[in-house]
């Protein structure tokens, strides 16, 4: 049988499930708490001392965070064109890491010609540009041709479940859970075999963003944006009722023109 690790998250920390109090990587914000204004996240492994070789001092000793990637997500990114992508990740690691990474969501064909709902879910596709770091410029290149594909990962089930498949887009290498806030139970990766500790990061932390825009598309998200974008004075007229008469009579006046 394949070998298994599973993952959870909680808060601003991943840890594996069979072991949820040793945290494994750590994000500089919850994603519960995130809100229209943030636009980047850290993501960091967290480094525990090996008990074989610890020292009578090392009870005493914080774990140590390594800075992985940053996580991004632009403000107004569905339509901007100055951004690699909608989401995207930059490899700011001083530890070897697999390089800068778009994440690209995609709708099918047949949806991009009609109104997308809010129960479509995208497929998203991770490209690679090997080797680059934060202070590369540009970031990505411009032609997308120098870039590998990573990982596709695919909606199940309502987006309850997610398949995330392999640069091939044949074999499953991860299996992605919603969590249920009703039943207390946090979202789960479960990545299937084995593979390298950089493309373990960069699988976690892809995980990451990919929870980040089911945050980012929930309905009560949305509206706080729309909110924040709407003059107060088309939301509340302060009880002021001849305000509001007199603009529907200027915008009745309008129509009749």
């Amino acid at each position: 049988m394949a070998q298994q690790s599973v993952y959870i998250l909680y808060g601003d920390f991943i840890s594996a499930e069979t072991s949820p109090s040793t945290p494994l990587y750590h994000l500089s914000k919850s994603l519960a708490s995130l809100t229209h204004k943030d636009s980047s996240l850290y993501f960091s492994r967290i480094i525990v001392n090996d008990t074989k070789t610890s020292t009578p001092d090392s009870e005493n000793q914080q774990p140590q965070q390594t800075p992985l990637y940053s996580l991004v997500h632009p403000k107004n990114a569905h339509y901007r064109t100055d951004i690699p992508a909608p989401y995207f990740m930059t490899n700011n690691s001083p530890v070897p890491a697999l390089g800068n990474i778009k994440f690209v969501p995609s709708f099918t064909p047949s949806l991009t010609k009609k109104f997308i709902l809010p129960f479509h879910k995208p497929t998203f596709t991770a490209f690679l540009s090997p080797s680059s770091t934060s202070s590369s410029s540009p970031l990505f290149p411009e032609s997308d041709a120098s870039l590998e594909v990573l990982f596709t990962a695919k909606p199940s089930r309502g987006g309850r479940v997610w398949e995330w498949l392999d640069a091939s887009g044949k074999e499953v290498v991860a299996r992605e859970e919603a969590g249920d806030k009703k039943q207390q139970l946090p979202p789960r990766l479960v990545v299937e075999g084995e593979a390298s500790l950089e493309m373990r990061d960069a699988l976690v932390a892809l995980w990451v963003l990919r929870l980040w825009w089911s945050v980012a598309e929930e309905k009560d998200f949305q509206n706080e944006v729309i909110m924040n974008l709407t003059p107060p004075e088309s939301i509340s007229y302060n009880g002021d009722i001849n305000k509001m008469n007199k603009r529907i009579v200027a915008l009745g006046a309008l129509g009749a023109c």
